[in-house]
């Protein structure tokens, strides 16, 4: 049986989106696998400068193949395309993420801040506006060890995507905060840069800033 042509494309949109699911799956809990370390050094005495605090927001661009893909699906900021939140530990500072391979499977992970900014081509961090960020860093730690959220339901908080572990972690701190959300393959989705929005949050370092 031939397909006519509306058929056909619809078929090629259906297939489109499909990988396109694909590869958000990938690097929103993936980046991990990048290898390629720029500026180091630099960006943790950076960082160190600024005075980082518990409930921070890290963002990074990753240095993989599919991480300019992700950043693109963001509403308008385009630099980052993975979000973490800052806890500390004595004077140790990690990164609570949501992590996984290829397949989709993983968990949300407790990282070291210089493993987290070593996957990163760029890095920003933001912080809450009139808002408890305690509460923010408390609900993160809380997150650590669920599952990965492979089938992006906002609907079931007990899996989580990077995205939407800091969504979570900051309505405890900010209860009215809604994030706008993208459809993609029919899923209403938290792009990266819907958690920082100028409204709840002050952007304090961009490592790639002029």
């Amino acid at each position: 049986m031939r397909l006519n042509a509306a058929k056909k494309l619809s078929l090629i949109c259906a297939i489109t989106s499909i990988f396109a699911f694909f590869i958000l799956l990938i690097i929103c809990g993936n980046e991990n696998c990048d290898e390629m370390r720029t500026g180091e050094r630099e960006i943790q005495i950076k960082l160190n400068e600024i005075g980082l605090r518990a409930g921070d927001l890290i963002l990074r661009q990753g240095n993989g193949l599919w991480s300019n893909y992700i950043s693109q699906k963001n509403l308008a900021d385009h630099r980052f395309s993975h979000v973490g939140i800052l806890v500390r530990e004595g004077n140790a500072f990690f990164v609570v993420h949501a992590d996984c391979d290829a397949t989709g499977n993983g968990r949300i992970e407790k990282t070291s801040l210089e493993i987290f900014t070593d996957a990163a081509s760029r890095i920003g961090v933001f912080r809450l506006k009139n808002a408890d960020a305690n509460l923010c860093a408390e609900a993160a730690k809380s997150f650590v060890g669920l599952p990965f959220d492979r089938e992006f339901n906002l609907s079931d908080a007990g899996e989580l995507y990077c995205s939407e572990l800091a969504f979570r972690a900051m309505e405890k701190a900010v209860p009215d905060f809604k994030p706008k959300t993208i459809e993609l393959c029919g899923k209403a989705i938290i792009p990266v840069d819907a958690v920082v929005p100028s409204e709840h949050t002050t952007e304090l370092f961009d490592s790639g800033a002029k």
